[in-house]
């Protein structure tokens, strides 16, 4: 037996789908350095560069990258109140 041979402790046998992921965001590791790597923050910084007035604050292409990530993500982000309003409203009118 190789040496690598005596390191495996069980072997796959069979391969099959299931919802488990490693977090919540698992994939979006890698679709953030495609959208690095594509030139998608820098081609939208450069195309809105006018946005920025003064270079004090947060890099326009750290900027786009954040929101390039965060609607990929496609996560909603709405305060449980702000639900729970709309629910009172639909009720009384």
């Amino acid at each position: 037996m190789t040496e690598n041979a005596a390191e495996i402790k069980s072997q796959i046998t069979h391969i099959d789908t299931t919802n488990d992921n490693l977090t919540g965001r698992a994939g979006l590791t890698l679709v953030s350095r495609f959208v690095r790597a594509a030139g998608i923050p820098t081609l939208l910084s450069n195309k809105f560069s006018f946005i920025r007035k003064s270079s004090k604050g947060t890099k326009l292409v750290s900027t786009f990258h954040q929101l390039n990530c965060f609607f990929i993500n496609g996560r909603i982000f709405i305060s449980p109140s702000l639900i729970n309003l709309k629910k009172i409203q639909d009720t009384v009118g």
